[in-house]
């Protein structure tokens, strides 16, 4: 089966290890390697690299192309509620862009990719927020009164 879904692979470690079981057994195989990367080969890349033996560390990468796109545009001129309305009209953003917005999207991912990796984690493992996140709101605040 091949899906670009999220949730399924970034879901609780028993549902996710479930659908591997269940494909398994049939026989079947689960491709949602378009879950990362904008269909790029990021998922088989991963599990490759620990498939030869390699340990992987760290990911590092732009991991949404929804908020890379909107701080690109955003220079304080256009309401970034009016760029995020440009975003999704584009196709950029996720069918409800507050999955982009509050960081669940980015979540989903880190979780597929730490799991294709060989780490077993819990969507509910991941970080909390943006770090510096109060300090940039109240500099916008500033430099908005």
């Amino acid at each position: 089966m091949i899906s670009a879904n999220k949730l399924a692979g970034a879901s609780s470690s028993d549902k996710y290890r479930q659908i591997h079981d269940a494909f398994e057994k049939t026989g079947r195989h689960w491709l949602y390697n378009a879950t990362v990367g904008a269909g790029l080969p990021v998922n088989h890349t991963v599990r490759d690299l620990i498939d030869s033996g390699d340990t992987i560390l760290a990911l590092s990468g732009i991991f949404s192309g929804t908020l890379s796109w909107l701080f690109l545009q955003f220079d304080g001129t256009v309401p970034f509620t009016d760029l995020v309305d440009q975003a999704w009209q584009q196709g950029l953003t996720e069918p409800d862009p507050r999955v982009d917005l509050s960081g669940k999207d980015v979540m989903r991912k880190l979780v597929i990719l730490a799991r294709e990796a060989g780490y077993d984690i819990e969507p509910d493992q991941g970080a909390r927020g943006v770090a510096g996140a109060g300090a940039l709101r109240r500099r916008v605040r500033r430099s908005l009164l």
